[in-house]
């Protein structure tokens, strides 16, 4: 009797998750695919046409965050880390869907800078709680507990996250691993692995070309490299812990400026105009160009300049209010100082070092050393080889202090 109860129960969790996350991977892929294609036409018809348009989208920014919620502005990871651990519930996550996605929208289409990680965590979390609602409409009761409103929302987070990266592993495990500063929770861990799948499996049928995934031979590393790499990794994690306390000036700066929130991204926006037409810098690279830095080293000075402004101007964006994501420029962050590094270390293959670097800045950036190992695995096709492993788990050590992101839970 006990037995078919357990197994009663279990197959029940099964075909519910199945179900779900299918669900789940379906309107992930189209979010993900429907964001970056409005990114596409805006830069297309708008930003690279008008002068002004940077100014425009924080105008339009503005009125998103005054007019339709306020909570549309910044990382979103906070938000998601927030209401995920359950220290509030989520509100009218329709609204919040809704006024995230155009906010996004216009920050990387009109402005042309920025990410996508932080935004689609909270869009694909909020689509988990709003298809909840529906179900709730029709009066068809899936999820009872706390628990369930968790994995909800993690699975639908990593629904997003699986086609945006090209990474269905990584992306159920950045969704999960993201909630705290050192321990993972088998409850949401497995279910949000498959939400990350099956909204890879979509998003591939939907677009089968892949934007992210570099195929990448990394040369086998010698026992005086491993030396070597140890030291790399220390130095990135270090200047992934910089780049926080860079980024969190920027962010108090905007804190303490005594106006409305709304204000602020418009404040930004001539900003960004400014600096991006004096110097140009729309011209230059994204988180899709990474191969750039990984298969050749930068001797142009000017080159390495704009890559920094860039970065610069990314956490300008994102501490004025814009929504935009930290992670892919903590990425390029990583992949330039590995460039860098090719200087320092000439007979260190430069691949490694930048595969060692951006690894490092990434797990010391945001406390998700696992999550970073199979997500530069899967996007370079990597076997999991040992500069990524240590990078990843150097550049965590030297990060648990302080991460990124506030609200992460401490176990």
């Amino acid at each position: 009797m006990f037995l078919d109860n357990f197994y009663r129960k279990i197959g029940f969790y099964i075909i519910k998750w199945l179900i779900i996350n299918l669900l789940l991977g379906f309107l992930g892929a189209v979010l993900v695919l429907a964001l970056k294609k409005g990114i596409f036409y805006l830069n297309q018809f708008f930003y690279n046409k008008y002068y002004i348009a940077p100014l425009i989208g924080s105008v339009i920014i503005a009125i998103i965050i005054y007019y339709l919620d306020f909570r549309a502005r910044g990382l979103g990871t906070d938000i998601y880390i927030r209401y995920t651990n359950n220290k509030y519930p989520l509100k009218s996550p329709f609204r919040l869907l809704i006024s995230k996605f155009l906010a996004t929208s216009t920050t990387l289409g009109l402005m042309g800078i920025g990410g996508l990680v932080g935004p689609l965590l909270l869009i694909g979390s909020s689509m988990a709680i709003v298809i909840d609602k529906v179900f709730n409409y029709f009066k068809v009761k899936l999820f009872n507990s706390q628990l369930d409103y968790r994995v909800l929302s993690v699975c639908g987070a990593a629904a997003t996250l699986g086609p945006l990266l090209g990474a269905p592993l990584g992306g159920g495990i950045f969704a999960s691993e993201i909630l705290y500063k050192s321990s993972l929770d088998y409850n949401d861990l497995f279910p949000a692995i498959l939400g990350s799948s099956f909204g890879y499996y979509f998003y591939h049928a939907f677009l089968p070309m892949n934007s992210l995934n570099i195929d990448l031979a990394l040369p086998e590393a010698t026992l005086k490299e491993i030396f070597l790499l140890i030291l790399v990794a220390i130095i990135s994690g270090i200047i992934g812990q910089s780049f926080i306390s860079i980024f969190e000036a920027i962010d108090d700066y905007f804190s303490r400026l005594r106006i409305k929130s709304f204000l602020k991204p418009i404040i930004t926006g001539v900003i960004v105009l400014m600096i991006m037409k004096l110097l140009k810098v729309d011209s230059f690279i994204d988180i899709g160009d990474i191969n750039q830095l990984v298969f050749s080293p930068l001797r142009e000075g000017r080159m390495i300049i704009l890559i920094i402004v860039k970065i610069l101007l990314a956490m300008v964006i994102i501490g004025g209010g814009c929504s935009a994501a930290i992670v892919d420029t903590a990425l390029i962050s990583g992949a330039l100082t590995g460039n860098l590094l090719y200087y320092i270390f000439p007979n260190i293959p430069l691949s490694i070092l930048v595969i060692i670097g951006l690894s490092a800045t990434l797990a010391s950036i945001a406390n998700i050393p696992l999550a970073t190992m199979i997500i530069v695995s899967e996007i370079f096709n990597l076997n999991l080889s040992l500069p990524v492993i240590i990078g990843s788990i150097i550049g965590y050590l030297i990060g648990r202090p302080k991460a990124v992101f506030k609200y992460i839970g401490e176990e």
